[in-house]
């Protein structure tokens, strides 16, 4: 089946979509040997144990000449996975369970399980070992797999879709997903047909100084030389022209810019679409009816004008439903100049606007988990815009961190813009803050907001009943605005607590909270001030200072995630708080809304998920339990659930690791959920 998948003779090709091309890729695959090895094990996991002797598999057999195949129980539902060029060869190869290994097409007594019995696993992880993405990228619809001729996608196709079934807008005016491809995760007799653009992908590695070079021989391949002559003209800010010499017997050739791979029939292409100022560099080879030859050397080529931007930068952030893991920075010529954290309320959308005059950029941003903020656990963005509205940089699907880098040229003097003064979350530590004394104390519980600590301050004591920052220099600015979460517990009516700003010569109380009036004891809230220079005096010295006014009987106030920054221009005024709804820390991080529909528990969890659904209306509710990978580890379905549904999963058999879940309604309620389970 493998052969015939590569070969493009597989029966089911027929049925690609005539605005698709199915590509025969031309690599043929033979046995070579067979081991075979006795295991007490029952299952494997995705350590790459059974690529080693040491732990009871089978070491590779030369992998710079052949391909090693494992066929192994992975465990956990997994069907295969496979190692990318350029990896380790001690464990170089792909790994996949017996239940999807082999086509119940060939013959019977195939120990399979439907609907992956096609064979198509492992034609899929060949592909990865060959060098080929997920058709989406492994992000979403801003995301690509480096193939020009497949399609973004917004996420990963499951079972047999209907052509045509379009989840992305902008999707280069394809008028389907290619969702029967190889590198999806339909089901195997869905699924027929690699594209050219994935062939050209996969013969990039056999070149010479390919990570895979060494792997089997070309039998009647394209001997054809590079083309000579590679020239640029007609340069400028967005594209050139490239030209070279005919290569005889040449069908057409590949060009690549920047490792981007375009075919042309005649012998120039006109790229476009390209920014200004960019050095790219470039190369061509010749095709023929079976296959390609060398490329030429490379060209560098750079377009005409500056690839600077003009200030101000917009810095848009749609946050995803982990806020918390999500951090982002700005340096300007190395420093730091802005910077974002601690952020709480999923699906917010930030905006910051920052113009700190010309030079050197690095922009920054961070997902603590490392599965950035899209696209299977909530609808994160983040996007980045210069005055003219020309997108600098955008995305969602970045890992733990993605930065970019640019310049700024020809805007505003450069005033101070916007800065973070301080964050602070105290969960190492006081995290910029003093302890005032006997009634103010690090605490470790459940009335911490974020994470588990925050900081208590009590009773009347006076500055033994606060908290006090270091000093900042605010002169330059015209607004500070504090941002803040708290828990009260045991305050009575009337008594309050204060926030308050050193000048450079007093104390001033620019906010103050009392109970009954502005809180009720037991109920998380959410506060922000805003202050600006015609107020008050922005001294080099400014202070903050959080402090009790209580009497001294174990009234309490846990004070958590304070977020201080300073800006030029008032942006807003006055101050609000507002209660969470019931938002309660459960425990390591993980939050639960009262009244929710979906609640899950332990999490994380070590080998039981209990599932509870309230729904207000009879529907039918779908539960999807998927792995990093997004294959499905377990599903359950109920039709005609109304009021409260519980249910418990066995996850014993699961590796550690981060999980996601998704409750589907038929009455449209779309979630997903983490979860993680550990041993």
């Amino acid at each position: 089946m493998l052969n015939e998948d590569f070969r493009k003779l597989n029966s089911d090709v027929s049925g690609v979509p005539v605005e698709f091309t199915a590509a025969d890729v031309e690599i043929e695959f033979t046995l070579v040997q067979v081991t075979r090895k006795a295991s007490t094990r029952s299952s494997w996991g995705t350590n790459d144990a059974m690529k080693r002797s040491s732990q009871g598999g089978v070491d590779p057999i030369d992998p710079a000449g052949n391909m090693n195949v494992w066929v192994c129980n992975i465990g956990g539902g997994i069907l295969g996975y496979a190692q990318f060029p350029g990896g380790s060869p001690a464990t170089d190869g792909i790994v996949v369970s017996p239940q999807y290994f082999g086509s119940s097409d060939k013959g019977t007594g195939f120990y399979l399980s439907t609907p992956f019995d096609k064979g198509r696993t492992t034609t899929h992880e060949v592909g990865h070992y060959l060098n080929l993405r997920h058709i989406w990228g492994d992000g979403g619809c801003s995301v690509d797999d480096f193939v020009a001729d497949t399609p973004v996608a917004g996420g990963p196709n499951y079972g047999c879709p209907n052509y045509p079934s379009r989840s992305c807008t902008n999707n280069g005016g394809f008028t389907s997903d290619q969702f029967m491809n190889y590198m999806d995760y339909v089901d195997d007799a869905c699924m027929f047909m690699f594209s050219m653009g994935q062939k050209a992908r996969m013969d990039a590695i056999f070149a010479p100084g390919g990570p895979r070079e060494g792997l089997g021989t070309i039998v009647d391949g394209c001997l054809l030389p590079p083309p000579g002559g590679l020239a640029s003209s007609n340069v400028g800010d967005n594209g050139f022209t490239l030209s070279w010499n005919a290569v005889a017997e040449a069908v057409s050739y590949d060009v690549s810019i920047d490792g981007n791979i375009f075919n042309a029939t005649g012998t120039s292409y006109n790229a476009s679409g390209l920014d200004p100022g960019t050095t790219y560099s470039t190369k061509v080879r010749a095709r023929c009816a079976s296959g390609s030859g060398d490329y030429s050397p490379d060209l560098t080529v750079t377009t005409t004008g500056s690839n600077c931007r003009t200030a101000p930068v917009t810095f848009t952030l749609v946050l995803d439903n982990y806020p918390s893991e999500t951090s982002w920075s700005l340096t300007r010529n190395g420093t730091t100049v802005a910077s974002g954290s601690g952020y709480s309320t999923n699906g917010q959308t930030i905006t910051e606007t920052f113009d700190f005059g010309d030079g050197n950029y690095v922009f920054t941003i961070n997902d603590s988990y490392g599965d950035g903020i899209c696209c299977a656990y909530g609808s994160g963005s983040y996007a980045l815009e210069d005055a003219g509205s020309n997108v600098i940089a955008s995305g969602g699907a970045f890992g733990s961190s993605e930065s970019v880098s640019y310049c700024v040229e020809g805007g505003s003097s450069g005033g101070p813009g916007a800065v973070t003064l301080l964050q602070s979350f105290f969960e190492t530590g006081w995290d910029g803050w003093t302890d005032g004394g006997s009634d103010a104390a690090r605490y470790n519980g459940s009335f911490s907001y974020e994470g588990n600590y925050s900081i208590r301050i009590r009773d009347n004591s006076g500055v033994a009943s606060s908290m006090t920052s270091g000093t900042f220099d605010v002169s330059t600015y015209s607004q500070i605005d504090i941002e803040f979460y708290f828990y009260p517990n045991g305050m009575e009516s009337g008594e309050d607590f204060w926030v308050r700003y050193f000048d450079g010569s007093v104390w001033n109380t620019i906010a103050a909270y009392a109970s009954g009036s502005s809180f009720t004891n037991g109920n998380f809230y959410v506060a922000n001030i805003s202050i600006n220079a015609g107020e008050y005096n922005f001294p080099s010295n400014a202070q903050f200072r959080f402090q009790c006014d209580a009497s001294a009987n174990r009234d309490e106030i846990y004070i958590d995630q304070v977020t201080i920054t300073a800006s030029s221009g008032v942006r807003s005024a006055g101050n609000s708080i507002t209660m969470l709804n019931g938002l309660r820390n459960s425990g390591g991080g993980t939050f639960e809304l009262e009244g929710e529909v979906l609640r899950l528990f332990p999490n994380p969890t070590h080998h039981q998920l209990n599932i509870t659904i309230d729904m207000d209306e009879v529907a039918e509710v779908n539960f999807t339990l998927y792995d990093m990978s997004g294959r499905i580890m377990r599903e359950l379905k109920w039709q005609n659930v109304d009021g409260q549904l519980s249910e418990s999963i066995d996850v014993s058999q699961l590796r550690e690791g981060l999980y996601f879940v998704n409750l589907k309604t038929s009455n449209g309620l779309n979630e997903t959920r983490k979860i993680m389970i550990k041993r």
